[in-house]
């Protein structure tokens, strides 16, 4: 077994790492984002909805977490719109929303990754 991933091609957009095996990671170059934090989609101002809560959050606190999660994915949809994104990746984020092609819609808690849930998050 090795220890690291051997690089087999790099391009101007794309890097493809083979971790062993047939496997083949591929990866894109994405442009960055503005440095304004209300633009930036990775900032943390658009980001606060990931920091676990460390109480039972109150109806109000829940609402806000909710709106700065919208706010995180309206960041990144303008993000991708200002750098002519072909494709935007909906899947890979840990989030508590579910992104279809006509809308969205919250996961239930049971299938929320394991990385958001908290004793706390929604709870009541």
């Amino acid at each position: 077994m090795q220890d690291h991933e051997t690089v087999t091609d790099i391009g101007p957009k794309e890097m493809k790492l083979n971790p062993g095996g047939s496997r083949t990671g591929i990866f894109d170059s994405q442009p960055l984002a503005s440095g304004k934090n209300a633009d930036d989609p990775f900032s943390v101002q658009n980001n606060k909805w990931r920091i676990p809560p460390t109480h039972r959050e109150t109806d109000d606190e829940i609402k806000q977490r909710l709106y700065n999660h919208c706010q995180f994915w309206e960041s990144y949809f303008e993000w991708a719109l200002a750098n002519e994104q072909a494709t935007v990746d909906v899947r890979s984020t840990p989030t508590a929303i579910k992104i279809y092609g006509n809308g969205f819609g919250l996961k239930p808690v049971e299938e929320l990754p394991e990385i958001i849930q908290s004793p706390y998050t929604f709870a009541r």
